[in-house]
Order: C-alpha cells, then structure tokens, then sequence
C-alpha cells in the first residue's frame, strides 16, 4: 500500500463509507428489538436527515473511490453493495431486522473490504 500513496487514501475513503453505511442501517433497515443501542439511536435521530446525509455521504465516498483509483475504487463499490444487500437480508431473515451488534458487524466487514481492495489494488490497472 506504501508503494502507491493513492490506494491508502482509497482505504480511508472506504472506513468513511462503512460507517456511513452503519447510518444507513440504523434508519433504513427494520430494527430487531425494542431494546439496546440500535433502538435508542434509531428511536432518537432525525431519521429523514441521517438517510439523506448518509446517502449523499455514501454517493460521495463512491465518487471519491472511482476518481482516486478507478479499477480499484469499482470494485470497491461493488463489494460494498453486494455486501449491502446481503447483510440487509441476513439481519431480517435471522434476527427479524438489525441490532446494534450487527451493525458493527457490519461495520467491520467493510472495513476488511476496504483494506483488501486497497492492498489488492495494486495488481489492478
């Protein structure tokens, strides 16, 4: 990653998109339970305003990975998404909807996206 300066930056691009992700899921998708984390900052945010900044943080983030490194950041997007999906349809097919432990889940799933495009980038165009 040191080699190529721009593939960290496309790291750190990728760590911004999955916590806005995170945001994404505590708004958007349904919540398991009544209780705990997800529930209390679910319950107390300004739902309308965090999908829409989180969406636009999102779209931002995939704009910034496709200028930084366009092989790469594509892939990045697409694993992310595909990522996305299915961890929408794992939460509610499992659990009956998101939890706070899921979401870091989540979170942290993405982060290792982002870390294994950016170290293979390097092989990429």
């Amino acid at each position: 990653l040191y080699s190529t300066p721009r593939l960290v930056l496309l790291l750190c691009v990728g760590y911004v998109a999955s916590r806005a992700c995170s945001a994404v899921a505590f708004v958007c998708f349904p919540l398991a339970k009544n209780t705990g984390l997800a529930y209390l900052f679910s319950d107390n945010a300004q739902k309308d305003a965090v999908r829409v900044v989180s969406i636009v943080l999102l779209a931002l983030c995939a704009a910034a990975a496709l200028l930084i490194h366009p092989a790469a950041g594509a892939v990045f997007i697409l694993l992310a998404a595909g990522w996305i999906f299915w961890f929408r349809r794992l939460c509610i097919r499992q659990f009956g909807g998101v939890t706070g432990d899921l979401a870091g889940y989540s979170l942290c799933t993405l982060e290792l996206i982002s870390l294994a495009v950016a170290a293979l980038g390097t092989l990429l165009p």
